[in-house]
């Protein structure tokens, strides 16, 4: 879970970076609205390959943390 605040100052740097853009709309409760820009358009190939190369690659991080818990424990003992 993130919190409210984290989450504003991580879209505020997104939309510095010219990667949204934000929409505030008038009334009461105040309403925003994030979009992205051209800009953040372009990432979205970038971060759906990362997501795959994640997905693609579980089974060998699953394996390293397996192996780095196994000789912490055979320090420890």
């Amino acid at each position: 879970t993130v919190s409210h605040r984290i989450l504003t100052l991580e879209l505020r740097k997104l939309e510095e970076a010219g990667v949204v853009r934000r929409t505030a709309h008038a009334g009461y409760p105040l309403r925003v609205d994030y979009d992205l820009t051209a800009a953040g358009s372009k990432l979205v190939p970038l971060i759906d390959a990362l997501g795959d190369w994640w997905e693609d690659t579980e089974d060998d991080r699953a394996g390293r943390v397996s192996s780095t818990a196994e000789t912490k424990l055979d320090t420890a003992a």
